[in-house]
Protein backbone atom coordinates (compact mmCIF):
# COMPACT_ATOMS: atom_id res chain seq x y z
CA UNK A 1 0.00 0.00 0.00
CA UNK A 2 1.36 3.52 -0.64
CA UNK A 3 2.20 5.87 2.35
CA UNK A 4 -0.43 8.91 2.26
CA UNK A 5 0.50 12.00 1.40
CA UNK A 6 1.79 14.91 3.68
CA UNK A 7 -1.07 16.86 3.80
CA UNK A 8 -3.39 14.07 4.35
CA UNK A 9 -1.09 12.64 7.12
CA UNK A 10 -0.48 16.10 8.43
CA UNK A 11 -1.90 18.48 10.87
CA UNK A 12 -5.48 19.20 10.85
CA UNK A 13 -7.01 21.56 13.22
CA UNK A 14 -3.37 22.03 14.61
CA UNK A 15 -3.43 18.14 15.24
CA UNK A 16 -1.60 15.55 14.18
CA UNK A 17 -3.55 12.88 12.03
CA UNK A 18 -2.14 9.54 11.83
CA UNK A 19 -1.92 7.57 8.48
CA UNK A 20 -3.12 4.69 9.96
CA UNK A 21 -6.75 5.07 10.55
CA UNK A 22 -7.62 6.68 7.35
CA UNK A 23 -5.15 3.97 4.89
CA UNK A 24 -7.43 1.45 7.52
CA UNK A 25 -10.90 2.98 6.33
CA UNK A 26 -9.25 3.64 2.85
CA UNK A 27 -8.01 -0.16 2.33
CA UNK A 28 -11.90 -1.15 3.90
CA UNK A 29 -13.44 1.15 1.48
CA UNK A 30 -11.69 0.16 -1.84
CA UNK A 31 -12.82 -3.41 -2.15
CA UNK A 32 -16.66 -2.54 -1.08
CA UNK A 33 -16.12 -0.11 -4.23
CA UNK A 34 -15.19 -2.27 -6.63
CA UNK A 35 -17.89 -4.97 -6.01
CA UNK A 36 -20.11 -2.22 -6.13
CA UNK A 37 -18.80 -1.56 -9.53
CA UNK A 38 -18.50 -4.71 -10.75
CA UNK A 39 -22.25 -5.50 -9.49
CA UNK A 40 -23.47 -2.22 -11.16
CA UNK A 41 -21.66 -3.06 -14.68
CA UNK A 42 -23.79 -6.28 -14.65
CA UNK A 43 -26.08 -6.18 -17.77
CA UNK A 44 -28.76 -7.78 -15.41
CA UNK A 45 -29.58 -7.32 -12.14
CA UNK A 46 -31.50 -9.92 -10.08
CA UNK A 47 -33.32 -9.07 -6.80
CA UNK A 48 -30.70 -9.75 -4.78
CA UNK A 49 -28.20 -7.91 -6.62
CA UNK A 50 -30.07 -4.99 -6.41
CA UNK A 51 -30.38 -5.44 -2.70
CA UNK A 52 -26.61 -5.88 -2.26
CA UNK A 53 -26.39 -3.14 -4.23
CA UNK A 54 -28.05 -0.44 -1.54
CA UNK A 55 -26.19 -2.61 0.98
CA UNK A 56 -22.64 -1.58 -0.60
CA UNK A 57 -23.83 2.22 -1.01
CA UNK A 58 -24.80 2.75 2.62
CA UNK A 59 -21.60 0.56 4.10
CA UNK A 60 -19.68 2.90 1.68
CA UNK A 61 -21.00 6.12 3.36
CA UNK A 62 -20.55 4.67 6.48
CA UNK A 63 -16.74 4.45 5.34
CA UNK A 64 -16.66 7.67 4.07
CA UNK A 65 -18.06 9.86 6.96
CA UNK A 66 -15.21 7.80 9.10
CA UNK A 67 -12.67 8.87 6.54
CA UNK A 68 -14.29 11.87 6.68
CA UNK A 69 -14.31 12.54 10.39
CA UNK A 70 -10.60 11.58 10.63
CA UNK A 71 -10.00 15.41 9.35
CA UNK A 72 -12.87 17.23 10.86
CA UNK A 73 -13.67 15.65 13.86
CA UNK A 74 -16.39 18.57 14.98
CA UNK A 75 -18.61 21.46 13.39
CA UNK A 76 -15.64 23.99 14.13
CA UNK A 77 -12.88 21.62 11.95
CA UNK A 78 -15.82 21.17 8.82
CA UNK A 79 -16.14 25.08 8.69
CA UNK A 80 -12.74 25.82 8.72
CA UNK A 81 -12.31 23.47 5.53
CA UNK A 82 -15.88 24.45 3.98
CA UNK A 83 -15.43 28.61 4.95
CA UNK A 84 -19.32 27.39 6.19
CA UNK A 85 -20.49 29.55 9.05
CA UNK A 86 -20.60 27.69 12.15
CA UNK A 87 -23.76 28.69 12.91
CA UNK A 88 -25.55 28.45 9.53
CA UNK A 89 -24.16 24.60 10.11
CA UNK A 90 -25.68 24.14 13.58
CA UNK A 91 -29.37 23.17 14.04
CA UNK A 92 -30.43 25.20 16.78
CA UNK A 93 -31.87 22.69 19.93
CA UNK A 94 -35.44 23.36 20.36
Amino acid sequence: MSEMSPGLANSTNSRVVTASAPAQLFADWFPQRDELCDLRAKPDLSEADEALIWTLLNELVALADDIVGCFAQDVFARCRITGENPADVIAPVR
